[in-house]
């Protein structure tokens, strides 16, 4: 998985348009919460969904996708949610081929 951040440095000031946040990376958890709290309201759901911890990174690697290479790593997550959401996010794909590119996802 992979992030898009926020561009900005530490006084605000955008530096790049794409700034790729790792898993690895201190805002990487709240990146991640953020975009599962848009993919539910995105479905018509409640974004009553909860990043409780990232329980695993795998290495930095390039991965093929649409657009050329970007960088990621696999990872493992605990999330608590409603079923019915966790289920629904699960479905939908949350991986860099879809239109969202959240990085993949394995049950």
């Amino acid at each position: 998985m992979v992030m898009k951040g926020s561009g900005r440095d530490d006084s605000g000031e955008r530096i790049t348009r794409q700034a790729w946040v790792l898993p690895a990376e201190p805002e990487f958890a709240a990146y991640l919460q953020n975009n599962l709290c848009r993919k539910a309201e995105s479905l018509g759901l409640e974004p009553l969904v909860q990043l409780e911890q990232i329980t695993w990174v795998g290495p930095k690697r390039s991965f093929a996708v649409g657009g050329g290479l970007k960088p990621g790593a696999a990872i493992e997550v605990q999330l608590t949610g409603e079923p019915h959401l966790l289920h629904a996010l699960r479905d939908w794909g949350l991986g860099q081929a879809n239109a969202a590119g959240f990085g993949w996802v394995a049950a």
